[in-house]
């Protein structure tokens, strides 16, 4: 098992290995509970509809510790990550009376992490919370670090908390819920990890499949630490995570949430790498673009410079007057740039490749 600790304030293991559903209650218990009666422990499994039949060894490991243990399906995904969605597991919180030691546990994608952990960081001001990802993108990115959030009034993540969890389960075996659509999304967030650090970046020059990402997904997450540990509060070094995500969130909310994350993460790195080409006659954007055919995805963006102006007037990372966004002027060579409007429509223009 490879267990890559997270040395923030509240300090955790992420485990990767195969087979890890089978023995995760006993896991949960030694992290969090140890020498306690797990019988007065409650313990809430939220998980996507879709992913009942894959729960169930998780289900029967957790209920073999004897954990007062409930069940919460509910279909949670990118268009719904609201609150909503949120209202459902919070309302089965409280009528359930569980309190802040008792556990929350998110078994699925980013979207159900997001809502889990969020519920979690503000349910009694913190309860327990163990991430259970069931996708590449959810186990090398939204799983660690801590970010919480809710789409809101049309705006990608405009609405969260930073809030670490207990314990991240990384079963490789959970990649058999994944089809070739979400494989690909995965895969984009992969590639902001290989355009954050070479030495990934050139490890995808392979093609990626579920069966040879293990590597890959250990790589990202002690990557992903590295960060966070460094700027746990996202004011600073963090930033740079969020690198393809200024134009990723624009499109995911121009497309309904119809496009997944890490496809729309690739598109958006291809667009900076364009306009970094136009603006300071870089040579990043072939690199981009061999790793993206390397994988079968296909970066594109449907919609206007108009359109995604203004969508980008959302994001977060506005203060000042000015947008901070991650660019790169090589593979490795990553740093946050500040845009006033002006500016950042001149960028923008100069490089988007569009359909006018």
């Amino acid at each position: 098992m490879n267990t890559i600790r997270v040395n923030t304030r509240h300090s955790y293991d992420v485990l990767i290995d195969h087979g890890l559903i089978a023995e995760a209650g006993d896991l949960i218990y030694k992290k969090l509970f140890n020498g306690k009666d797990a019988s007065t422990v409650k313990v809430l499994i939220v998980l996507n509809s879709d992913l009942a039949s894959y729960a169930a060894p998780f289900i029967e490991s957790v209920r073999s510790q004897e954990f007062d243990t409930y069940v919460l399906e509910v279909p949670i995904g990118e268009e719904s990550k609201d609150y909503k969605s949120a209202g459902v597991v919070l309302d089965f919180l409280v009528k359930n009376d569980f309190s802040r030691e008792d556990v929350a546990i998110s078994f699925g994608g980013g979207s159900v992490g997001d809502v889990v952990g969020f519920i979690a960081s503000v349910y009694k001001r913190g309860m327990k919370l163990v991430h259970v990802p069931t996708t590449i993108l959810a186990m090398v990115d939204s799983s660690i670090g801590g970010k919480t959030a809710l789409n809101y009034m049309g705006a990608t993540n405009l609405v969260g908390s930073f809030y670490q969890p207990d314990l991240v389960i990384d079963d490789m075996d959970l990649l058999a819920t994944i089809g070739g659509r979400n494989l690909r999304s995965g895969v984009g967030e992969l590639i902001k990890y290989g355009v954050l650090d070479k030495n990934i970046f050139y490890k995808l020059y392979g093609t990626v499949t579920v069966k040879n990402v293990e590597n890959l997904i250990g790589d990202c997450v002690q990557l992903k630490a590295h960060y966070v540990e460094r700027d746990e509060l996202d004011k600073g070094y963090g930033n740079l995570l969020n690198l393809g995500h200024t134009i990723a969130d624009a499109i995911e909310m121009l497309s309904g949430y119809k496009t997944p994350h890490g496809l729309a993460v690739a598109s958006g790195i291809l667009c900076v790498a364009q306009c970094m080409d136009a603006a300071y006659h870089t040579e990043t954007a072939a690199k981009i673009e061999r790793v993206l055919n390397i994988q079968g995805i296909l970066a594109e963006i449907p919609y206007s410079v108009e359109d995604i102006l203004s969508a980008v007037k959302k994001d977060k990372l506005w203060a000042y007057g000015k947008l901070k966004m991650v660019v790169f002027d090589d593979i490795g060579a990553c740093r946050v740039q500040e845009f006033s409007p002006a500016e950042l429509e001149h960028f923008l223009r100069g490089g988007m490749y569009l359909n006018k």
